[in-house]
């Protein structure tokens, strides 16, 4: 039996065992994830001056400052180039990556952010040793269920040459890859949320659902709770360039205008299939990685991957 998983629901690197085969996909995939963040990198500034200087919520362009920078940690798909725009349009300060940094900004600890994947995917053991001892983090968390679907499509986008974040993968090239990759991405999914719940205490770290932070209502709201946790970071060195009061049209100008493009769409993807087809034992396996969350951290995830799992189970009915 086959189960369709709604795409809109509200919501190292390699070991010496893994085939030669996994071996180039894995090589494959963190090539692609490179050249994504070379090209956000590269065009992000020059985005915000010329798209947000004239809006009726003005926001000041991203500037370089030596800074307490925090770490942002996401499994692929999970919402982590909308939160980096996000990061710069409420802080004012500049992001960047810890696999492409961008004229070496984060090194030399001249942004508010660090965005990275470690350790699922596009970072490895050197790549995040230089940002091992940054001491606080945003954990942003997607249910599995969407993000593996979410990172297969920015995977056919690249093989394509489509833009990136604009179009979901057909559903016979999700299942193809699925049934080669589900078991090892749910892994990395779940190897993702570990480690970063282990690296840092719990006052140094801010849980951030993306099925929040993309719900009006609730949105605004997460990006209030980021900007004050952001802020708190870099205390006594610099202020943060963008009023709290401002975090309201910043979202609706980001998020459900997309304005920060130059488009009307809202910031998910458009088109394509908006259902996901998972196998028994698959979903199965969704079930068992968000018991096992919720048992390890139940003060801290038990409400969310409650949630998640209320999904699965839905889905599982239908």
């Amino acid at each position: 039996m086959t189960y369709y998983i709604s795409s809109t629901m509200t919501n190292p690197i390699v070991s010496f065992g893994v085939s030669f085969t996994k071996k180039i996909y894995l090589v494959t995939v963190i090539l692609i994830a490179i050249l994504s963040s070379m090209s956000l990198n590269t065009n992000a500034q020059t985005q915000f001056e010329e798209s947000i200087r004239d809006t009726e919520c003005p926001i000041p362009p991203p500037k370089t400052q030596h800074l307490n920078p925090t770490m942002v940690a996401s499994y692929p798909g999970s919402g982590a180039k909308l939160t980096w725009k996000l990061i710069r349009a409420i802080s004012g300060y500049m992001t960047s990556d810890d696999a492409v940094d961008h004229l070496d900004l984060a090194k030399q600890r001249l942004v508010i952010a660090i965005k990275t994947h470690y350790p699922a995917r596009g970072s490895n053991d050197p790549v995040f040793q230089p940002y091992a001892d940054v001491p606080r983090s945003v954990l942003l968390i997607r249910n599995p269920m969407n993000a593996i679907p979410s990172f297969h499509s920015f995977l056919y986008e690249q093989s394509i040459g489509a833009t990136g974040h604009s179009m979901r993968a057909p559903v016979d090239k999700w299942i193809e890859w699925r049934d080669r990759h589900f078991e090892q991405e749910i892994q990395y999914w779940l190897d993702h949320i570990m480690f970063w719940m282990e690296h840092h205490p719990f006052e140094d770290r801010f849980i951030l659902p993306y099925e929040y932070l993309i719900r009006p209502g609730a949105g605004p709201t997460e990006l209030r709770r980021l900007h004050s946790f952001l802020e708190d970071n870099i205390e006594g060195i610099a202020e943060m360039r963008t009023p709290i009061q401002k975090v309201d049209c910043i979202w609706d100008f980001i998020v459900m205008k997309r304005e920060d493009e130059g488009t009307d769409v809202g910031s998910m993807r458009q088109g394509g299939p908006t259902v996901w087809p998972y196998t028994h034992d698959q979903i199965n396996k969704i079930k068992a990685v968000l018991r096992e969350l919720m048992l390890k951290w139940p003060g801290q995830l038990g409400v969310l991957m409650k949630k998640y799992l209320f999904e699965v189970l839905m889905a599982d009915r239908n």
